[in-house]
């Protein structure tokens, strides 16, 4: 099992209890994902911004705390069978809220810090408010455009919602060209690539090793190719021309679907 697939198996496993106490009240999973927004991320989002390693620590254990209540409502509207299309809408637009709201207030934060690269606390780099907001906005502006040309692949393929099914697809086949694979890889990151795109691993490893503004580097430059491959994909599937591989593997999967 790939280490993204055991992670979310293990919060899966870690909520069911929850869940199945929930499924006995009259708590919608809307309710929930709403909830789970208002309370975590104003706090998070409070703690990033003061700048200090103890406060930045303190915010990313609640967004972490809040991406684990977020495999709740999920789960609770499969077992009441309420799943929506406007549920999933709204858990996929309060994400992008979210991602939006921590990449902004991990800049304030750096603005505010007294350390903004600092090598094991050994040598400390001067990096100026420019370079700073120049990092973030390129960050903040990266992560809003992936989620802009995901949410048009979604509506068109169904990409992320087939993410799994398509995973499979590509391990079953051993023909599959390197560039195809690596394309794969970068719009759907599960294996290696979770660990350069998933953008709370690397706020994660940055807030830990407090090398906040390097994580905000990496984001941004990662997430600016995640972007133009992205863009490349959707242009080339709203052309109808030649779609690459997971584009007609997602079709496929669409397809089938329907019959």
């Amino acid at each position: 099992m790939r280490p993204l697939e055991l992670l979310h198996a293990t919060c899966r496993k870690a909520v069911k209890p929850m869940v199945l106490l929930l499924a006995k009240t009259n708590i919608t999973p809307n309710q929930i994902t709403v909830l789970n927004f208002l309370f975590f991320i104003p706090l998070s989002v409070f703690f990033f911004s003061k700048g200090d390693y103890i406060s930045s620590l303190i915010g990313l254990v609640l967004l972490c705390l809040y991406g684990f209540v977020d495999f709740i409502d999920g789960m609770l509207a499969r077992l009441k069978s309420m799943s929506s299309r406007a549920g999933a809408w709204l858990d996929s637009t309060l994400d992008t809220i979210t991602c939006s709201f921590v990449l902004i207030s991990i800049t304030i934060g750096l603005l505010n810090a007294s350390e903004r690269l600092s090598f094991f606390g050994i040598y400390n780099f001067g990096i100026s408010d420019i370079a700073v907001v120049i990092v973030g906005i390129l960050a903040f502006f990266a992560q809003l455009f992936c989620t802009l040309f995901m949410n048009g692949l979604e509506n068109s393929v169904r990409l992320w919602s087939n993410a799994y099914k398509i995973e499979e697809v590509y391990r079953s086949q051993n023909s599959v060209p390197i560039h195809e694979r690596v394309l794969k890889s970068v719009l759907l990151p599960f294996s290696w690539s979770w660990l350069i795109f998933g953008y709370t691993v690397l706020i994660a490893i940055g807030v830990l090793l407090n090398l906040t503004f390097l994580t905000l580097v990496i984001v941004a430059i990662t997430h600016n190719i995640r972007v133009a491959l992205l863009g490349y994909t959707s242009f080339r599937v709203n052309q109808g021309i030649d779609d690459p591989m997971i584009i007609r593997v997602a079709r496929s999967l669409l397809n089938q679907s329907k019959i």
